[in-house]
């Protein structure tokens, strides 16, 4: 069509790879967002000297994929906020599992409660949801 081609589209087609591509930068979003998390956590819970240097910067580098993600596709941020909960979680896990398989828990400085401890210590209604009573 750029082209000045006259042959017909295939609109259902055509929206389909577009929802997709949508999918994509918002899967790249989601995992930017869970390395800074996750990065993070180790930098501030870890008791390793190394790999410091790589974490930080990784840091750095999520944070400016997120910036010019949001920036190229400013409907990202309709759903930031869930994405930002989901993903936290899901770094703190990944952070509590590297830092257990090597050793590198700092046990002077715990990890804060995860938002599933403390909905859970809270007797939220999402921890009563199997209980009868």
């Amino acid at each position: 069509m750029r082209h000045g081609s006259n042959q017909s589209l295939d609109f259902g087609n055509l929206a389909e790879e577009i929802e997709d591509l949508g999918k994509l930068v918002r899967r790249e979003l989601q995992s930017q967002i869970r390395r800074v998390v996750r990065h993070l956590l180790k930098l501030e819970h870890s008791s390793a000297k190394e790999p410091r240097r790589s974490w930080a910067e990784s840091v750095v580098d999520a944070r400016a994929e997120i910036e010019d993600l949001l920036e190229a596709s400013p409907s990202l941020r309709t759903e930031l906020g869930r994405d930002v909960e989901r993903q936290t979680q899901r770094g703190i896990d990944l952070a509590l599992r590297d830092l257990g398989r090597y050793q590198e828990l700092d046990a002077g400085r715990g990890l804060p409660p995860t938002p599933r401890s403390r909905s859970s210590a809270t007797g939220s209604p999402r921890s009563r949801r199997g209980s009868a009573g």
